[in-house]
């Protein structure tokens, strides 16, 4: 879990801010269940086992955690030129639906959205890595606050705060 967390905090190009760290171990747990262990028995993931619904792997890997991506916005519903029909948002976590929605921070409205069209920007461009580093704020999220939410929590706890 650790390890998925420092990897994707390592690929971001801002701060984490402190607020989407629930967000971050929502994806890394559902990253986990994707994966097959020797110990299972049938070599089906967890997900698999608990839905009966094989991954579409083309869905659940077309982002990543962190990525910026431009988000139809479904409330557009007018056939105007002058109003975008996407909002910018940052993909948090896959929902694991049929249709490939993920969770969303919209930099619009600051909220938490749910898409399931959107396109992947390759590049994150100044402006967004600016406002998401405004977001983290004076107390961004650090390996070393990541690492102490797991000292002393060998026995499966649930995972303390950061505050």
């Amino acid at each position: 879990m650790k390890e998925i967390e420092r990897s994707v905090i390592c690929g971001l190009y801002f701060l984490l801010p402190e607020s989407l760290v629930d967000d971050l171990i929502t994806y890394c747990v559902s990253r986990l269940n994707i994966r097959s262990t020797a110990s299972l028995m049938g070599h089906e993931s967890p997900r698999v086992r608990l839905t009966g619904r094989p991954v579409d792997y083309k869905l659940e890997f077309k982002l990543s955690s962190g990525d910026y991506v431009e988000a139809r916005n479904p409330e557009v519903t007018q056939n105007d030129i002058r109003s975008p029909r996407s909002d910018p948002c940052i993909a948090l976590f896959p929902t694991s639906g049929i249709n490939g929605a993920w969770k969303m921070l919209n930099l619009k409205t600051k909220r938490k959205v749910l898409r399931s069209v959107y396109k992947n920007i390759p590049t994150t461009p100044d402006v967004i890595v600016r406002i998401m580093n405004e977001m983290a704020g004076a107390r961004p999220v650090t390996f070393e606050m990541m690492e102490d939410r797991y000292i002393g929590n060998e026995d499966n706890d649930p995972i303390p705060s950061l505050t």
